[in-house]
């Protein structure tokens, strides 16, 4: 005989009912439009012109449950001036893009895997709040990520953090007007531009990227400042492994290491720039090159060796001064070619 009364029993499921309603999952098995809030979740693959899942509400998480999204032309996953979208756990083959946001606020990309989309496979229009992590980027004809938030009148802020990017047919990952974000962690080879751009963007951390045979610069900044670019590995870029253009300005760059580059280790031509520690050799043109526009740089303790060009241009074994007030704290190792 139950110890509980009716009224404690109804009361009970009715409570269990109402959880369940909460954390309903609704699936998807076709091409659609998600009007609600909610968790949706694929059912089954879907093949079809893109958008194959355009999301029009805020806060939806959409699970593609180790499925596969094959859009023939489009977006697989698009949302446009609705905030906090996720899209997760899954497979999108070509397309246009992967995945596309646009005005979107708190977006999240995360242990999807792509191939072939014959633009940029994950892009962004003026979204802020983005975070790509755990992905797997292939044979893009545009960027792996490329994020474009000139739109907006503040920095956006976003996260690319532990992805695998091959085959691009633009940069790795190119970022154009963000700020306090982070770039950490990710694998980035055979790609056609940059390893990494960033393009007017202020704060950055671009720290522990492995980068390999880039047709670009491996890492460049464009009219960037304040930013840290530490501990990365890049290895035969085509031009230069590392640059600083003539507008980039109070960055750090300290760590790295440049190496077997088409051009020079390390080129600076912005000014106030802080440059230690970096590992700079094997490079067919100099170890580290201060161009004519450079001014009041900083650098010490780096390691410059077996550049054909040279260590460094511009001066002695420890000191280089093509522009103006660099200056060398005298400790760096740059013997001209060992």
């Amino acid at each position: 005989m139950s110890n509980f009364s009716p009224c404690f029993v109804l009361l009970v499921l009715a409570t269990a009912s109402s959880a369940l309603a909460a954390e309903a999952r609704i699936p998807i098995s076709g091409t659609t439009t998600i009007t609600s809030p909610g968790t949706y979740f694929l059912s089954r693959g879907i093949t079809g012109a893109g958008p194959l899942i355009t999301v029009q509400a805020n806060d939806v998480d959409i699970d593609l449950n180790g499925f596969t999204l094959t859009p023939t032309s489009g977006a697989g996953v698009f949302a446009s001036n609705f905030d906090r979208v996720t899209v997760r756990n899954g497979f999108i083959v070509g397309g246009q893009s992967a995945v596309r946001f646009e005005g979107v606020e708190g977006a999240r990309v995360e242990r999807i895997a792509t191939s072939g989309s014959t633009g940029a496979a994950i892009h962004t229009i003026d979204t802020t709040g983005l975070v790509v992590h755990d992905t797997i980027l292939r044979n893009p004809g545009g960027e792996g990520v490329l994020v474009n938030a000139s739109g907006l009148a503040e920095p956006a802020q976003v996260e690319i953090t532990s992805n695998q990017i091959v085959g691009t047919g633009g940069s790795g990952i190119s970022l154009t007007n963000t700020g306090g974000s982070i770039v950490a962690g990710n694998t980035i080879n055979l790609v056609t531009g940059r390893g990494v751009l960033l393009d007017t963007s202020r704060g950055v951390q671009v720290t522990g990227n492995a980068i390999r045979e880039t047709s670009m610069a491996g890492i460049a900044l464009v009219g960037s400042d304040g930013c840290q670019i530490a501990d990365n590995v890049i290895r035969l870029a085509a031009t230069d492994g590392l640059i600083l253009d003539i507008n980039s300005t109070d960055n750090t760059v300290s760590s790295n290491q440049s190496t077997e580059s088409g051009g020079n280790g390390l080129q600076v031509g912005g000014d106030r720039n802080v440059l230690t520690s970096n590992l700079l050799g094997g490079n067919v043109g100099w170890g580290l090159y201060f161009n004519s526009n450079s001014q009041d740089n900083v650098f010490r303790t780096n390691v410059a060796r077996g550049n054909t060009g040279g260590a460094c241009a511009g001066g002695t074994a420890s000191f280089c001064n093509v522009g103006a007030n660099n200056t060398s704290g005298a400790d760096n190792f740059a013997p001209n070619l060992l």
